[in-house]
């Protein structure tokens, strides 16, 4: 059976994706201000200061050049590193001013005001400063359409609803595998599965990708979903399905960043596809995503309170999911360039981007290599904070 495409975008769509990506970039830099004046009022001093600027102006570097690509930029490498920054910049320096003495703020400052991480953040800045000057001067253009828009009249509904069905049973059969081999069949979230830990248990490399294969077949789907002009019933059930899949097997992992992550992900494909976003839609998906992503934060809340990190007490739950969010380790930011910029050479030699040689022996199964390194960021956690962060 074959079914044809949409036709291309009108100047009307390609207007509308434009005024939305301006939208979208206006809010980004306006909370991003907000935050860091926040962060001053709470914190005030010449570092603080100078801190909110380096990371207002790196959101604003990263999210300028979204402005060029219409409809396709929600789907560009631009758009996740707006996220990563604005998360590990504007927001984390708002929740280590506001929660200093909880437990991810005491691990961070270590015994440092909150000042101490101006020189992180100088060189956050310069790092992205280096990125927009060679994506501006080689003039790099992303064959982003192409990828949106196959280039072919008609494609096989019947081969697109297979891939999308067969990759999400392996995805299925490969996570409840990795269950059944980890912690066993056992959803009690705020213990053994909480932290997401059972999907980083060493020996588990197969598994999981197996289960990424779901997400990469489920959104190819999506993506050829939108552009039909006409799509059937099994075509929404089979979305449905799916979302309704990864979604559960996100949760069932304590995986906050893979549920909120389904439905940005569809929302940006849709809106390559159509030009627009629905509104109402992503209202609901996003307000779902709140409610599983605060859920999981208060289960790892209570785990939490029952070992050592008693300072999470009093903490309401808006700030707990805001600490969840931006008060993490991961995505690098002002913090870990701090950590580099005080233990290298001191402590540790200068690596001349060998680690991320890292990514080559990832996919390498622990049983098959019994003496594989340890990722990249456990070792430079261990250097950075010491083996009591680990």
């Amino acid at each position: 059976m074959k079914l044809s495409r949409s036709e291309p975008h009108s100047l009307t769509q390609l207007d509308n994706a434009r005024s939305v990506i301006g939208n979208i970039v206006a809010v980004t830099i306006i909370v991003s201000v907000s935050l860091s004046v926040i962060s001053f009022s709470v914190r005030p001093s010449v570092e603080v200061a100078l801190i909110a600027v380096c990371c207002c102006v790196s959101v604003a570097i990263c999210a300028f050049p979204m402005l060029k690509m219409e409809r396709h930029a929600l789907a560009s490498p631009f758009a996740f590193l707006t996220l990563v920054v604005f998360i590990s910049m504007p927001g984390r320096l708002a929740v280590l001013a506001l929660y200093p003495d909880f437990y991810a703020g005491v691990w961070y400052l270590h015994g440092r005001e909150l000042k101490g991480f101006l020189p992180g953040a100088i060189l956050a800045l310069s790092g992205v400063l280096a990125l927009f000057a060679g994506y501006s001067f080689f003039s790099i253009k992303l064959p982003l359409a192409k990828i949106f828009r196959l280039q072919h009249d008609e494609i096989s509904a019947d081969r697109m609803r297979l891939v999308a069905l067969l990759g999400l049973t392996i995805s299925v059969f490969g996570f409840i595998a990795l269950l059944r081999n980890s912690v066993g069949l056992n959803f009690e979230l705020g213990s053994k599965v909480q932290g997401g830990s059972i999907d980083e248990s060493p020996g588990f490399g197969p598994l999981r990708t197996l289960i990424q294969f779901g997400s990469a077949a489920f959104y190819v789907f999506v993506a050829f979903l939108f552009g039909l002009k006409r799509p059937s019933i099994l075509d929404f059930a089979i979305f449905a399905t799916g979302i309704i899949t990864l979604f559960c097997m996100a949760f069932v992992q304590s995986n906050r960043d893979g549920v909120v992550t389904i439905f940005l992900v569809v929302g940006a494909i849709y809106f390559c596809i159509k030009g627009r976003l629905p509104i109402k839609a992503m209202t609901v998906a996003l307000l779902v995503g709140a409610v599983a992503f605060s859920s999981m934060s208060l289960l790892r809340q209570g785990e939490n309170r029952t070992q050592k990190n008693a300072s999470l007490e009093g903490i309401s739950a808006v700030g707990v999911s805001a600490i969840s969010v931006f008060g993490s380790f991961n995505l690098g930011g002002f913090v870990a360039n701090t950590w580099a910029v005080e233990t290298v050479p001191e402590r540790t030699d200068f690596k001349y981007g060998k680690t991320l040689a890292y990514a080559l022996i990832f996919p390498v199964p622990r049983q098959v290599w019994k003496g594989k390194p340890p990722p990249t960021g456990f070792v430079w956690l261990g250097i950075f904070q010491g083996p009591a962060a680990l």
